[in-house]
């Protein structure tokens, strides 16, 4: 399950990937250095993304409808409860959300939630 403030999406999911943590490198290479370039790590780290795939559900007009809201607000509180447990909380924003309905098959969705600010865990 993920909440993103006020929207709950119970769903199917397929898979969940986080893009991973990064940190800018400053070079530090001057004209004394020798043999190889030299770097400090920056102050800052970019907390990345999660990418959703997921099974739309019976509600589907209505939970596409609220994350396509969630979309175009600003930056929200959002949780992802894991059913193995390890839950994940932060705060974030949609960047980009899609679904399909094709013949004969499952509805699916998928979305990217881009992370603003550190993510916390719990057990």
């Amino acid at each position: 399950m993920l909440t993103l403030t006020g929207v709950t999406l119970t769903v199917d999911r397929l898979s969940i990937a986080h893009t991973g943590i990064s940190r800018e490198s400053i070079e530090t290479t001057h004209l004394g250095t020798s043999a190889a370039r030299t770097f400090i790590p920056g102050d800052l780290y970019d907390p990345g993304s999660l990418e959703v795939e997921f099974h739309l559900d019976s509600t589907t007009p209505a939970t596409t409808m609220a994350v396509e809201t969630v979309m175009i607000d600003a930056t929200t509180a959002w949780t992802l409860v894991m059913d193995e447990g390890g839950d994940w909380a932060g705060n974030g924003f949609v960047t980009d959300f899609s679904w399909n309905f094709p013949l004969e098959e499952l509805a699916t969705g998928s979305f990217t939630l881009k992370c603003s600010g550190g993510i916390t865990t719990a057990n």
